[in-house]
């Protein structure tokens, strides 16, 4: 009996990815999504230190420390403010068509098995359209084939009956 070896593997791995291009696809853009929105933590331009980003919480620490004195910088804390509540508002948009992730975390309520199953439904998700796009093109390839193989039987059932 051959034993399987190491380019059994891959070979089988390559044809399973070739079969499920979409959802492997879908598996990967998932990934790429559950990463951009856990591991990112929005950032702003400091009040101080134009080179430096900060935090939503190190941005709240700064204007406190101007608010009675410096009116010119309270304006553009505001503004920085408004640029950090613009990208909260986007990733509030993109998680609630993903499960709800951005009001866990801006609540405080985000504990591992809330992530892991935020994380999980954004697999779902990308999975299915992944699974749908390789259906819809399964049946495109399979009706390719019936098309052709009817016209093959015709053109040559039809020469036999004429013989």
């Amino acid at each position: 009996m051959p034993k399987r070896g190491h380019g059994d593997m891959m070979h089988r791995l390559a044809n399973f990815v070739d079969h499920n291009r979409g959802l492997c696809a879908g598996m990967a853009l998932a990934a790429v999504v559950a990463a951009a929105i856990a591991g990112c933590e929005p950032r702003t331009q400091s009040v101080f230190d134009p080179a430096r980003r900060v935090t939503a919480r190190e941005l709240q620490r700064e204007v406190a420390r101007i608010e009675s004195d410096y009116s010119a910088r309270l304006r553009a804390a505001e503004i920085a403010r408004e640029d950090l509540q613009a990208q909260l508002d986007l990733r509030s948009r993109l998680v609630q068509l993903t499960g709800g992730l951005a009001s866990l975390a801006s609540t405080g309520d985000l504990t591992a098995p809330t992530l892991l199953g935020s994380l999980l439904q954004l697999l779902t998700l990308f999975s299915t359209a992944g699974l749908a796009y390789d259906n819809r093109r399964k049946d495109r390839v399979i009706a390719e084939r019936n098309a052709h193989a009817g016209q093959t039987r015709n053109s040559t059932g039809a020469d036999h009956a004429l013989q």
